[in-house]
């Protein structure tokens, strides 16, 4: 048993952050792991997607405001790496009417949105 499965920490839930990962978050640490990378890592009262020696990935696909105790707190021992996607483009669908790409283009400057 690994050490982010031992329940018998309080602070620790087995497969933490994993249950309701979507499909572009897991994809995306997928992406950005390397050999001997740790996953799912608990790391003063917070869990860190991908640990690396000092340094800590964080897949963070939605707002960031969410990020901001964790950040305060783990700025002062680790690097932290945030990769945060931002579609370029998108295709949208609907029931019984063909495919059309949206007029609506990201660009770097979504990040602030």
């Amino acid at each position: 048993m690994s050490s982010h499965e031992d329940t018998d920490s309080p602070e620790v839930v087995p497969h933490i952050g994993t249950l309701n990962e979507g499909s572009l978050h897991a994809r995306l640490k997928q992406l950005y792991a390397q050999p001997g990378d740790q996953f799912e890592v608990p790391i003063g009262g917070f869990v860190a997607d991908i640990a690396r020696g000092k340094q800590l990935i964080e897949i963070q696909t939605s707002a960031f405001g969410a990020m901001a105790s964790k950040l305060d707190r783990l700025l002062e021992e680790y690097e932290i790496l945030i990769v945060h996607p931002i579609a370029v483009g998108t295709w949208l669908e609907r029931p019984e009417k063909q495919r059309r790409k949206s007029p609506k283009k990201g660009s770097v400057a979504d990040i602030f949105d």
